[in-house]
Parts: structure tokens; sequence; C-alpha cells
């Protein structure tokens, strides 16, 4: 599949990005998804419930879907409608589109975007780092399920947390207490999708998606 580079814009941020999929995608309110490598059961659970009402509520999100619980929430929305922005920390000049990506970047409901327009052939620490950063500066909301303390996905709360706390969410539970000392808002399951409506994320219900976990 074909890549363009393009100039995207949000508010003051400007930058020059690779695109494989339908662009107007971008355009539309989305949510940053994080999570560490590493996290704690009762999270992991919490975050297969929030992806199945993300799925739900038509919410755009946007992540590398890279870590083991990002790579599962995946499973789990792209069997939705919602639009879904895949960032990977590399340059996608020469990327074999994965099959599983395929079919929904043909039917409109996913783009690929990268911020490594040249260079960068490979996923390193570092490239996920800036591409996390990347995420986080285009969109309108960022949920952190977990952030280990020595992690990068924690380095990248403490920078967006002494600027930008107010779109900044997180479950409530004792393993986030250090993002909510920091800032972050605490939320439980419907705190998170009643803020998602307020802020204009929720675009039409799919009332027949199925709940229960994996579904």
């Amino acid at each position: 599949m074909k890549y363009k580079i393009i100039t995207y814009r949000n508010g003051d941020f400007c930058k020059k990005v690779a695109v494989i999929g339908d662009m107007a995608l971008l355009d539309k309110p989305k949510v940053g998804f994080f999570c560490s490598s590493k996290c704690p059961g009762d999270l992991i659970l919490q975050s297969y419930d929030l992806a199945q009402c993300l799925r739900r509520y038509n919410i755009s999100v946007m992540s590398g879907f890279q870590s083991p619980v990002e790579e599962q929430c995946f499973r789990v929305l792209s069997k939705g409608m919602q639009p879904l922005l895949f960032c990977p920390a590399r340059n996608i000049s020469r990327m074999r589109v994965p099959a599983k990506y395929r079919r929904s970047i043909q039917l409109n409901r996913m783009t690929i975007v990268s911020p490594f327009v040249v260079g960068v052939p490979r996923v390193t620490r570092e490239t996920a780092f800036k591409r996390n950063h990347f995420i986080a500066s285009v969109a309108e909301a960022v949920f952190i399920v977990y952030a280990s303390s020595s992690s990068h996905t924690y380095r990248l709360c403490e920078d967006l947390l002494s600027s930008n706390a107010d779109r900044i969410l997180t479950f409530k539970s004792k393993w986030n207490q250090p993002l909510i000392d920091l800032g972050a808002k605490a939320v439980s399951l419907d705190g998170a999708l009643s803020w998602f409506d307020e802020n204009g994320f929720v675009q039409d219900t799919n009332p027949d998606t199925p709940m229960g976990l994996f579904a």
C-alpha cells in the first residue's frame, strides 16, 4: 500500500508525517492510548472493558499498539467501526502492511501515521518514546492505563502532566497513584465515558456491539 507525506496541522501543532490510509481520520477527535509493557492484572482487565466501550461508542483511538495490553486492546477495537490510528515507531516508506490492518485501511476505518518521514528503519526505545510524544501532541485526550515508574511511558507522563494535566486520564487505582499525584485525572470506567461524552469524543453508538470480554 502506498504512503504519502503530508503536513499535519492541529491547532498550534504542525509537522510533516507519513500516512497510509484516509488522512481525514486525523481530523477526528481522538484519544491517545498508552500502557507500559508490564501492567497489574486488575488494570489489564479494566483496559479490556475500556476498549469495549471505546468500540461501542465509536471513540477514535490513536496508539502504537505496541505493549501487550495495547496490542490486546487493538484486537478488541479492530472488530468495531470506530476510527483507529496506528502509529509505528519507525519510518513506513518500506512497510509491508500486515494483513490484519489492510482490510480496515481499505474500508477507511484505519490510518497508519508515522512522525518519521526519513530514516528510522527500525523500532528502538528512543523512537518509541518520540512516537508516543507525537501521539500525545496530536491527540485531544490521553488515557494512561498504567505507567511503571521506570518506564518511558512514565517519563512521557511527567512531560505531559507538567502542562496538560486537564486532558490526561487514568484509572482510579492504587497502582496509578503516582500519576494521580502528578495531576492525572483519576476516573472509573463510567467516569471516563462521561468525560469523553462531555468533551465531544462519543460519535454514533453501536448498540449491537457485544460487551463481553474479548467479544
